[in-house]
């Protein structure tokens, strides 16, 4: 006869709600809150546009496990605007006169993605605040130029 010890790992099963964008939460009423508040409306809206999830997971400057990046298409002129309120939605501080540079950059990026019909690469913190990387022709373009310089040790 031999004596075994073996673990046993008990399943528990509970309910959580999940918002339109995917958020959960843990009570009927906090995700009915959310999908009815603008960053839930913006949100879903949002999530139709994604089209790339094999990026999440990527880890982020500041090295949290919780960033991750989405691809974003601008496939139709009103989508240039879902972009755009998303963004503003978690920085509503970028519409001061004082960063101007950042929100043009943001307009410019994400018209850009429209015209060429390209995808815009989006970062998502642990917060669950957009921050804009770049189109992917952009960041592509930087690449090839890097590629070509010589890099000095």
């Amino acid at each position: 006869m031999k004596e075994v010890t073996k673990e046993r790992t008990k399943v528990e099963k509970y309910t959580v709600y999940e918002a339109v964008d995917g958020t959960e939460f843990n009570t009927r009423e906090d995700c009915q809150a959310y999908d009815d508040s603008a960053k839930g409306v913006l949100r879903g809206k949002l999530k139709s546009l994604i089209v790339n999830d094999e990026w999440n997971g990527w880890d982020l400057m500041g090295g949290n496990e919780d960033n991750q990046v989405i691809a974003v298409a601008v496939p139709h002129e009103p989508d240039i605007d879902i972009i755009i309120q998303n963004y503003y939605c978690d920085h509503p501080w970028i519409l001061q006169d004082s960063n101007v540079a950042r929100k043009e950059k943001l307009v410019a990026a994400v018209n850009q993605a429209y015209k060429d019909q390209d995808i815009i690469l989006f970062g998502i913190n642990c917060d669950d605040n957009l921050y804009l990387i770049d189109t992917r022709n952009n960041i592509i373009d930087r690449l090839n130029k890097l590629d070509k310089k010589e890099i000095e040790v």
